[in-house]
């Protein structure tokens, strides 16, 4: 019950995310839209789409492929910070791309939310 309750949570944390990335996408101008960094290559948004497309924001992934209902409060757990650690790794990466007219401080906070989600999630392991 309360492992359930917590994952909600957290779960409704990470929709209110996508909903401010869509907000800050939403309000760009075409002109915001141009690359601010030199990247001749592209490789940076590559990269960060990457991380996007294949694990972090895996919209079609079927979580019943990675999850076997056979799990402990405490695998499950392992796996949620394990995800919150790649999501840092991609907001950090998505942090040196925007302005701090277009969102900056947006994406500081989430960031910081997601430490506290590693720290709560964290504090949820049963003792070794």
């Amino acid at each position: 019950g309360r492992a359930r309750e917590m994952f909600l949570e957290l779960a409704t944390m990470e929709d209110d995310h996508e909903k401010t990335f869509a907000a800050m996408r939403r309000d760009l101008s075409e002109q915001e839209r141009k690359p601010l960094v030199f990247d001749p290559d592209n490789e940076l948004s590559l990269y960060l789409r990457a991380i996007a497309d294949r694990r972090v924001f895996d919209t079609s992934a079927d979580p019943s492929q990675r999850l076997k209902g056979q799990e402990t409060v405490a695998e499950i757990l392992q796996m949620a910070i394990g995800l919150e650690k790649e999501s840092i790794v991609f907001y950090l990466g998505m942090r040196e791309l925007v302005p701090e007219r277009l969102g900056k401080k947006r994406l500081d906070e989430i960031i910081q939310q997601e430490y506290g989600h590693i720290g709560t999630l964290t504090a949820k392991l049963p003792a070794a």
